[in-house]
């Protein structure tokens, strides 16, 4: 709640809102926040070793943390993050995105592969998008160049997720 009083971050992202907007968190929130998540880092650095046999685990470097207040309209069209892993969290979520009143992707968040292109009409050999309908307390953890959308929603309410950006240093 505190971040709609700090720096506007919607002129550095790709978000298209009206009446939302994207808010920067103050460095002593984020670091908090990193610190909140060092353990989930933690248990992707040890499948990391014993999978990709790296030789240590690499260390978390923070970036940038904002607060998204989407409101009815706004969305985020498809895009990347800068650094090597981003993630979202979701705090706030309509009451028309939950009730199943909306559309089937109204405020949902979708992930996408673009890499394999397929013909038309080609069998699903390969699942290329992945979509998730929003719930609070989620935590999605990925890639940073893994493209990314936020599908807009309609009715009353705000959709309060959190966006962030690290980058691992072996």
């Amino acid at each position: 709640k505190k971040a709609k009083a700090h720096e506007d971050w919607s002129k550095e992202l790709a978000g298209v809102f009206g009446n939302g907007n994207q808010d920067l968190v103050p460095i002593k929130d984020r670091l908090w926040f990193y610190e909140s998540i060092e353990s989930y880092f933690r248990t992707w650095c040890e499948v990391g070793v014993n999978f990709y046999g790296w030789h240590e685990a690499p260390t978390l470097k923070p970036q940038n943390f904002w607060v998204n207040h989407m409101e009815a309209g706004d969305f985020n069209p498809p895009h990347i993050h800068r650094g090597n892993i981003s993630g979202v969290g979701y705090l706030k979520i309509p009451q028309t995105i939950t009730s199943g009143r909306e559309k089937k992707l109204a405020g949902h968040i979708s992930f996408m592969d673009g890499r394999v292109s397929m013909p038309r009409n080609s069998p699903p050999l390969v699942q290329h998008r992945q979509t998730f309908k929003p719930k609070v307390g989620n935590l999605f953890i990925f890639p940073s160049f893994l493209m990314h959308d936020v599908h807009p929603f309609r009715g009353d309410g705000e959709r309060r997720s959190f966006s962030f950006n690290a980058f691992v240093d072996s």
